[in-house]
Formats: C-alpha cells, structure tokens, sequence
C-alpha cells in the first residue's frame, strides 16, 4: 500500500503535533483544580455535563496560549512537507525561484506569507483568550 505525498504528510504532522497537543492538555488537566469537579457533583451534574460544561471550558482556556505556540509550530513544519513533494508556500517558493531565477523575492513573499499567517494565529489566540476571561475561565 502506498500513500500520496499530500495524504503521508498530513498523517505525520497529525501524528507528530497530536501527541505535543495531547500532552498540552493532559498537563492541564491535571493542574486543574479538584474543587470545581466536587462542587459540579454536589450539584448534582452528570459525569458528561461536568466534562462538557466545567472541565473542557476551564481546560481549554488556560491552555490557549500553549496551543497557540503549537500551532504556529505546525504551521511552520509544513515547510518540512516540501521535502516529500507536498505543495505548500516553500515549495512553490522555490518552484518560482527555479523558474524565473529570481532567488530572494520569491522567498521574501514566502516568508511574509508564514509571518501574516502567524500574526492571525497569534491574535485569533489573543481574541480567544480575552473571551475566555470575560467568561471567568481565567486561571492568571
């Protein structure tokens, strides 16, 4: 059996950032306060309602800027695709360059690509984060 260079690159960068992502949470899930759970059930939720409703949010919201930092990580290893043929903005990068023979501008367009991207995934995690402690899910 064999894959595509699109479908292998996206299985090893799902793979590779899940388990970074997966321990993001899992290390605030168990920084999370045992109090908020005891009260939840003393109020009578379900198991479900309490991970939806009170763990989730809270878990979420403090992890937001690690996820963030780990989304720009990932944005920037989708370079490393271009070295199994996926096309993405390095290799088209250098597809111009090799095409055109101009060397730095198209990488100067490349670069301000990546950098505008991170600038939105940066800010998007700002919004989120602001919402988050108008919502009173602040841990700072």
């Amino acid at each position: 059996m064999s894959l595509d260079a699109w479908t292998a690159g996206l299985v090893a960068l799902i793979i590779y950032h899940g388990a970074y992502f997966f321990e993001i949470l899992r290390s605030q899930r168990r920084v999370f306060s045992h109090g908020y759970i005891e009260a939840a059930v003393v109020q009578g939720f379900s198991r479900y309602t309490i991970s939806r409703r009170i763990v989730m949010p809270n878990i979420f919201s403090s992890a937001l800027p690690l996820l963030g930092n780990q989304l720009i990580i990932c944005l920037k290893d989708t370079a490393f695709l271009s070295i199994i043929t996926v096309q993405e903005i390095t290799a088209a990068a250098n597809s111009v360059q090799a095409t055109y023979f101009i060397p730095f501008n198209a990488f100067i367009v490349a670069i301000a690509l990546y950098w505008a991207i991170s600038i939105v995934l940066e800010l998007l995690v700002k919004r989120l984060t602001v919402y988050s402690a108008k919502r009173g899910m602040s841990h700072v």
